[in-house]
C-alpha cells in the first residue's frame, strides 16, 4: 500500500459499543446523541464516516467525515454484486459489517471512492476519499 498521508474533517464521538476491532470501518450514529456504532448496509441514516482509532465502549471515537482515509474493504461476493476487483475510482458503500464494498447500483447513497486497488475475492485496507453522508454522485459535491 502507498504511504498514508490522510487529511480531512474529523469529529469526536463516544463509542456506543466496543469498536476496538473496527478501526478503518464505516460507522453510523448510535441510538444516543453523540455516540457511534458499526455501520451496516441498511443504516438509516447512512454511515457518517470512517473510524480512525480503536476505542472500547464509552471511549472517544474519532470519525473521518470527509477527506482521505484508510478503509477496511472487501472485493468478495456480497448480495447482488459478484466478486470483482476494486480499482481506483470505484464507488464504495458500507456492507452489513461496516466493511467497504462496491456500490450495488446507481441511486444508492455512496460512502467513498477507492484511491487504490484490491484484488478480486480478497479483503484489505485501502486508501479512499470519504464522501459526505448521502452523496449519490460527484455532482452532489458541487463539481
Amino acid at each position: 500500500m502507498a504511504t498514508y498521508g490522510g487529511w480531512g474533517l474529523d469529529e469526536s464521538f463516544v463509542a456506543a459499543i466496543d469498536l476496538s476491532a473496527k478501526q478503518w470501518y464505516f460507522v453510523k450514529t448510535g441510538s444516543v446523541a453523540g455516540e457511534v456504532t458499526t455501520a451496516n448496509g441498511g443504516s438509516i441514516p447512512g454511515p457518517i464516516g470512517i473510524l480512525q482509532n480503536d476505542p472500547k465502549a464509552t471511549e472517544e471515537a474519532t470519525v473521518r467525515m470527509f477527506g482521505i482515509s484508510k478503509l477496511s474493504a472487501s472485493a468478495a461476493v456480497q448480495p447482488g454484486v459478484a466478486a470483482s476487483a476494486i480499482v481506483h475510482g470505484d464507488y464504495l458503500v458500507s456492507g452489513s459489517n461496516g466493511l467497504g464494498y462496491h456500490s450495488s447500483g446507481t441511486g444508492s447513497a455512496l460512502n467513498a471512492i477507492a484511491l487504490e486497488a484490491l484484488s478480486s475475492g480478497t479483503g484489505g485496507i485501502i486508501r479512499v476519499f470519504v464522501l459526505p453522508p448521502g452523496a449519490t454522485a460527484l455532482a452532489d459535491m458541487g463539481s
